[in-house]
């Protein structure tokens, strides 16, 4: 949310990126938004705003419910027109379940939309709220492979389960979903994970969630969970294992008022 997107966050980001990309314009060969909450699409749009003619987005991604049945917040209305301000050429992907396809050698699978687990027409509403349209996306590139469950509640691991064998589901990285704030013991049971990615602070996560936090422990080794707020952290690999990390602070903890 706001706090993520502060003016010391993105300049961090910023230079990690050139750092890695050995040049000073950006280039994102896609841009995926799991599904339409602010804080899986601030920090992007800041950047946007902030780079300008330095960012170069060739591809965006998203697959939203209709506002039909599930009212869009005004964020989402400033995502679309950021798009349309600084990536007017950028070409659209609206992801459905099963597709595959490859980008800058890497290649990306849709594992579950809300379109898979939800018949809006019948009870003219969507059970689960905004997170349970979240797009589920696994990405494999150099023998390693990410899965992104975004912000799932169980509703939607159980149809992810239904759909594909176990063997499918193993991946080298896993984002824990939404946060730690959903139990999902589920997903966390049938994915096969080396390791797990957990997008908050783990004393907020111990503090708030301890339980959601051991059901991930019960299924993965608790040396393999990294917490976002310990720090920013780079994977290095070779023959699709892990070989080293490099861990940098964490910058711009605090909301500074700064605009999105």
């Amino acid at each position: 949310e706001f706090e993520q997107a502060t003016d010391d966050a993105v300049n961090e980001y910023v230079r990690r990126l050139k750092e890695l990309c050995g040049e000073e314009k950006i280039r994102v060969a896609l841009w995926f938004c799991t599904h339409a909450h602010n804080d899986h699409m601030d920090f992007f749009v800041k950047l946007l705003r902030v780079l300008g003619d330095g960012l170069e987005v060739r591809r965006v991604a998203f697959n939203f419910a209709s506002e039909a049945f599930m009212p869009m917040e005004d964020y989402v209305d400033r995502m679309k027109e950021r798009l349309r301000t600084y990536c007017p050429d950028a070409l659209f992907l609206k992801p459905h379940t099963g597709q595959k396809f490859t980008l800058s050698g890497a290649e990306l699978e849709v594992l579950l939309t809300h379109e898979d687990i939800f018949e809006p027409f019948a009870e003219n509403k969507y059970p689960g709220g905004m997170n349970a349209t979240s797009v589920v996306m696994k990405i494999s590139f150099e023998g390693l492979t990410l899965i992104l469950l975004a912000d799932i509640p169980e509703i939607c691991g159980d149809k992810l389960i239904a759909r594909r064998s176990g063997e499918s589901l193993a991946c080298t990285f896993l984002q824990a979903a939404h946060h730690c704030i959903n139990r999902d013991e589920n997903v966390y049971a049938a994915v096969k994970s080396g390791y797990v990615l957990a997008p908050r602070d783990k004393a907020n996560v111990l503090s708030h969630d301890p339980d959601n936090y051991e059901v991930i422990r019960k299924y993965n080794k608790e040396e393999n969970i990294f917490f976002a707020g310990d720090g920013t952290m780079q994977f290095f690999a070779s023959n699709g294992v892990i070989t080293h990390t490099r861990v940098f602070p964490v910058v711009g903890r605090e909301y500074d008022g700064s605009e999105i």
